[in-house]
């Protein structure tokens, strides 16, 4: 999996699918990213995903896009962190 984009810290967080032509509208559809030295997991509901996401960008805003096997689009994510 390729990592690229701004650098996040280790911790658990959730990502909720951004739709809308604004980017501020959020579905229901959710993923949960865990990073723990250095390397990173994806789960969506208890499934481990990582094998499928071929390509991960972090931006500014709180915002992650996932380009998941076949896909040539990313989709983009909101990314909060669990406490």
């Amino acid at each position: 999996m390729k990592v690229c984009g701004k650098k996040i810290s280790d911790g658990k967080y959730k990502l909720d699918r951004i739709i809308g032509i604004q980017l501020s509208q959020i579905s229901h559809q959710v993923y949960f990213l865990n990073i723990k030295n250095g390397e990173i997991t994806i789960f969506k509901e208890e499934e481990d995903i990582t094998e499928e996401v071929r390509h991960l960008e972090f931006k500014k805003n709180y915002t992650i896009f996932l380009w998941i096997n076949p896909s040539r689009v990313g989709i983009p994510f909101s990314i909060t962190p669990l406490v």
